[in-house]
Order: C-alpha cells, then structure tokens, then sequence
C-alpha cells in the first residue's frame, strides 16, 4: 500500500479569498473597492502561501460536479478491498460515489512484472472532494499504522484479527461521521437548515445520476472471516482516529451552500 499526503487545507480561508475575488469582480462594487477586494484576497494567499490553482470550486455559484482522483492509492491483493470500503465510509458521508481502476505500477522508469495498484476515483463535488482527499489521506495511514499492530498467535489468526480490525474500524468511522453531520446541520438556524437539506438533496441526486451513467464499479460490501477480538481493536482505534472532527472541518464550506 502507498499513500501520497498533501498539506491539509484550511477550506475556510479558501473561502473567504474566493468571496473576496467575487466581490473584487462585483460590477455594482466601486474600483478603489473592487481594488481593495483583490488586494486582500492576494493577500491571505500569500500569508497561507496558497496557490492560484488551489483557488476556486468552493462556493454555491462555482462549485463543479466532476470525476476527481483521490491522492490515495492501494497495492492490488491484501486487504486493500477492505481499506477501499473504509474509504467509501468518507466519500458516502460527503454524498459522493468512490470507484477504482487497476492500473501497472510504475517504478523508476520501468514497469513492475505483475504489480498492480488501485487508482480511487470520486465522484462528487469539488467543495466535498476537497475535504474528502484530506481525510482520506490521513485515515488510510491512521490504519496502516493500526493494523501493523494486530498480530495474532499464528497467520491464520492475524489473518482473521485483521479483517475484523478493518470492520470494526469502519463501522465506527461511519458512526463518528454521521453524528459529526448530524450536529452540524442540527446547530443551523431553522430556516438555514431547511435551505441545506433541499440543497444537499439535489446535490445527492445529480451525483447519483452522474455515477448511474458512467457504469462503474463501487466498493463492495465487507465479507465475513474475522474475528470479534479484531472488531474491537478496531472499533477502539476509530475512535480515536483523527477527523479533523471540528464540524467546521467537516461541514463548514457546505454551508456557504445556504448563503
């Protein structure tokens, strides 16, 4: 397994430099304001050393429905089917749909005689993605670094703690996540909450329909084949796994959907 993590990004910030441009470009703004808009968004860029490309995408009028590739990325065999489907666990959190392709690996120039790797895909919208490829990157080293610990009395022993490691691991992953989203929309203003519930519906609904298309193939439902003792090591380390768990970290840019 290989994982690629980039820096975690403050999405917040983004947001505040993606209003200031839009109100920079605002034809009924003045240009010492527009002027002013613009300055101070260049700015908070410079001061959270963000680039221009990672600028964009995040507010209701531009964000993009899309096929995003996920910077991680899993060795073919092991319990590479079970990671991916803890990995689903996030991108479904967020209303997004994960797909694999299977591709060669590639190492120094040269191809690997029969090495494989699965290449994850979501799709969903660039705001959700966003949050989506930073929790996902730090989950899967979270669990690669769990399940190296998990070692039973003989193979077929580790072999069945393992599996039942990565099941409990991601039955309280999702239940983390729903009561993280749940809080988060519960906190809104009546009339806010309303507004992001009919917005969020139709967002799940246009990445239905745009999955349904394309005829790909999703995770899969876990197998059986593991042992309870596994199933609460697991357990124990989802829970103290790190979300980022703020509900800022986790739904605040959807909000910006309600404004």
């Amino acid at each position: 397994m290989s994982v690629c993590t980039g820096t975690p990004v403050d999405l917040s910030v983004i947001v505040k430099i993606e209003k200031l441009f839009a109100q920079a470009k605002d034809s009924g703004a003045t240009i010492h304001e527009r002027e002013s808009f613009e300055r101070k968004a260049l700015a908070l860029m410079a001061k959270h050393r963000l680039e221009m490309a990672e600028i964009g995408g995040h507010l209701a009028a531009d964000d993009k429905l899309d096929d995003y590739e996920l910077d991680v990325t899993l060795r073919v065999g092991g319990n590479a089917r079970m990671i991916i489907n803890i990995i689903d666990v996030i991108v479904a959190a967020f209303d997004s749909k994960l797909y694999w392709r299977d591709t060669s690996i590639a190492r120094g120039g040269g191809w690997i005689k029969g090495g494989r790797e699965h290449r994850l895909h979501v799709i969903g919208w660039k705001s959700d993605f966003d949050l989506i490829n930073v929790l996902a990157s730090r989950i899967v080293e979270h669990v690669a670094f769990e399940l190296a610990m998990v070692k039973g009395s003989d193979a077929a022993e580790t072999r069945s703690d393992r599996r039942g490691f990565l099941y409990g691991y991601r039955q309280t992953l999702r239940a983390r996540c729903e009561e993280v989203f749940g809080e988060a929309i519960d906190e809104l203003p009546d009339e806010s909450r309303h507004t992001m519930e009919i917005v969020l519906v139709d967002r799940k609904k246009q990445v239905n329909e745009a999955f349904s298309k394309l005829r790909l193939r999703s995770a899969g439902a876990l197998k059986g084949g593991y042992s309870d003792r596994g199933v609460a090591k697991g357990s124990d380390a989802a829970t103290r796994a790190d979300l980022g768990t703020s509900r800022n970290t986790l739904s605040g840019p959807r909000k910006e959907l309600c404004s």
